[in-house]
């Protein structure tokens, strides 16, 4: 049986994917190329990559057969971008601990292809990431960025729930864009969400839930 998304996958049906480079081009649009990180990462050099190689990555099937989930991370780069297909399949699910515990990597890119980020722990304990960007995410689950060294999370204008846990403890955070009005589970009874992020600036929607949230909570909010 397949294992569920957000768990790593440690038996036989772990797809472990070893690709040559033609159909890694054929797959992605975009040859993996070995690039020299700059000193910082800028936005606009994140967007400008190309997509990592599919044995970059321990993947399986996602919420239905026509789908990919990743659940662990296992290439060099140091800046990552996040295929929008595997084996011919949308790339709709990152899941698991898959960026945890790393000391290497500095960017992630997720295209728009991937909805949800289900694991809790996706980041945590790592050294200073200095962006990610997951504009197409629609749900956010708990302690997806909990207790991590992210910098900047630029998450657009697709978001549709936020989970309690799902942001926190994250000293290093300084950008926090979310350009729709997602729900922000358990507002009202509990303010775990954006906890311990002393250095937060959050862009966002005027009038939305994340902007009164912010406003309780007194965290500096540009209003879009």
């Amino acid at each position: 049986m397949l294992a569920a998304c957000g768990q790593e996958s440690t038996d036989s049906t772990t797809a472990k994917k070893q690709e040559s480079s033609s159909n890694i081009q054929e797959t992605t649009g975009k040859s993996d190329i070995n690039h020299s990180s700059p000193s910082e990462i800028s936005e606009e050099y994140l967007r400008s990559l190309p997509a990592n190689k599919e044995s970059d990555f321990e993947y399986h099937l996602g919420k239905t057969a026509d789908e990919i989930c990743i659940v662990a991370y296992k290439g060099s780069r140091d800046i990552v971008v996040i295929p929008d297909k595997i084996d011919g399949k949308p790339v709709t699910e990152v899941g698991g601990v898959v960026f945890a515990n790393s000391s290497e990597v500095r960017a992630v890119f997720f295209p728009e292809s991937v909805a949800y980020l289900t694991g809790a722990g996706v980041f945590v304990n790592n050294q200073v990431i200095e962006i990610v960007i997951a504009e197409g995410v629609k749900e956010l689950s708990d302690g997806t960025f909990s207790n991590c060294s992210v910098k900047q999370i630029l998450l657009g204008d697709k978001v549709e729930k936020l989970g309690l846990f799902s942001i926190g403890y994250c000293a290093s955070l300084e950008k926090l864009v979310v350009l729709s009005d997602p729900v922000i589970v358990n507002m009202e009874t509990s303010k775990a969400f954006l906890m311990a992020c002393p250095n937060l600036t959050i862009t966002g929607l005027s009038g939305s839930k994340l902007e009164q949230y912010a406003k309780e909570k007194g965290i500096p909010f540009i209003a879009k």
